[in-house]
């Protein structure tokens, strides 16, 4: 696999992040957030799913209407 430049250094960056959070013995985010859902019974992670989901829903009806009344300007639609 062959990476353009941009994408190496992407790459790069992240490897250094991980490394740094390593030796600093701080927590990457992915770690994190795997150790917190674990932790974390069953009905509770359940239960943040679906506020996550109705958070979500409830948005894309205030865009929905916004966007029906003309209130956002055409370039971000």
């Amino acid at each position: 696999m062959r990476l353009d430049d941009e994408n190496m250094w992407e790459v790069m960056v992240g490897v250094w992040i991980e490394m740094l959070c390593f030796s600093a013995g701080l927590e990457t985010y992915a770690e994190r957030q795997q150790r917190v859902h674990h932790c974390l019974k069953k009905e509770k992670r359940v239960k943040i799913a679906k506020r996550r989901i109705r958070k979500k829903e409830a948005s894309n009806k205030l865009l929905h209407r916004l966007h029906r009344v003309n209130a956002l300007p055409q370039f971000q639609r």
